[in-house]
């Protein structure tokens, strides 16, 4: 018997006198409300969340309103077991208490897998690393690409992302990993912005915000120290959940570069400003990578490929982290 199997439950029940064990098999129907309330008020919030699939606008109060009676409930729940239990335990023997230690100290540890006390066969338990950016998207993960209605498909110049003038790379767009943000960074360098400091929102004009009030929105001015004396080139990678700009082969002696960036270096992915499916304030990153020699991959490489071919040659790195705010 062992508590990893559920055998010890029963097993400590017998140790227990009629009125104990009345008392612990009652949670079961005092909880029952608690747990049915419960099941409830998570698909609803559920239903709630699930709106950001298709774009809609997802009721944030209500949200908050639900987990909110969520914890509540648990809260409950806990708050019961831990007063039916202490209960118990004060009217228990010296005997009873000697019995449920060594059957609570029982060191059995069965192999492989159960169900309650049945051994059963392990299934089988696919990696979930692709979904970190590590490897590649299983065939059968699923839908992996955002609905149409989840990516703005506006560049800062208005054009389509699907368009090579507009340097939209979808196979960036479309991955909900960004790379390692940071696969080296010692601390030394730093990367800033005149328009926003670290932590603070962004202003509209780079930002989802602009683009929805009809501005032609551009990439943030950027400015940066303390890059190791051997960097040959750099490269800028803009993420949240997916890749909204993407420049490398950036020559080595760069300290800055002006907002909305032209000709400068190799773009894979011009800078967009992707939705979030609805309004609220968001995390956004910049990381810049100083690198010991120019990245040779092509400017349509998908996220793995760019990830890979930057670490190989990564110096250093340093990352701006602000925020975005859409009504």
């Amino acid at each position: 018997s062992t508590s990893l199997t559920g055998d010890s439950g029963a097993d400590m029940l017998k140790i227990l006198n009629d009125e104990q064990r009345a008392q612990l098999t009652g949670i079961i129907e005092k909880q029952r409300p608690a747990l049915n309330e419960i099941a409830k008020v998570r698909t609803e919030i559920s239903t709630e969340l699930r709106k950001s699939i298709t774009g809609e606008t997802i009721d944030k109060d209500k949200v908050y309103t639900l987990e909110k009676r969520y914890g509540e409930l648990d809260g409950q729940m806990s708050a019961l077991y831990a007063t039916t239990f202490a209960a118990v335990y004060k009217t228990l023997t010296a005997d009873q208490k000697t019995a449920l230690i060594k059957l609570r100290n029982l060191d059995t540890v069965p192999s492989g897998s159960f169900i309650y006390s049945s051994p059963v066969e392990t299934p089988p338990i696919p990696s979930d690393d692709y979904m970190f950016g590590i490897g590649k998207v299983p065939a059968d993960a699923g839908q992996t690409m955002a609905p149409a209605t989840f990516v703005d498909n506006t560049t800062g110049s208005g054009g389509a992302l699907g368009d090579a003038a507009g340097g939209g790379n979808e196979a960036l767009l479309n991955q909900h990993t960004a790379p390692d943000p940071a696969p080296i960074c010692s601390g030394k360098m730093a990367l800033t912005s005149s328009v926003v400091k670290a932590g603070e929102t962004i202003p509209d004009k780079y930002s989802r915000a602009g683009a929805k009030a009809g501005m032609t929105t551009v990439s943030p001015p950027l400015a940066w120290t303390g890059a190791p004396a051997n960097t040959k080139s750099f490269a800028i990678i803009g993420w949240n959940s997916v890749i909204f700009w993407s420049v490398y082969n950036i020559p080595g002696g760069t300290t800055s570069l002006p907002e909305d960036i032209q000709g400068v270096g190799t773009v894979s992915q011009k800078f967009i400003t992707p939705s979030e499916g609805g309004p609220g304030t968001f995390d956004k990153h910049i990381t810049l990578y100083a690198l010991s020699a120019n990245v040779n991959v092509d400017s349509s490489a998908d996220v793995e490929t760019l990830r890979k071919a930057l670490n190989a040659v990564t110096l250093d790195s340093a990352t701006l982290n602000y925020k975005m705010t859409v009504k």
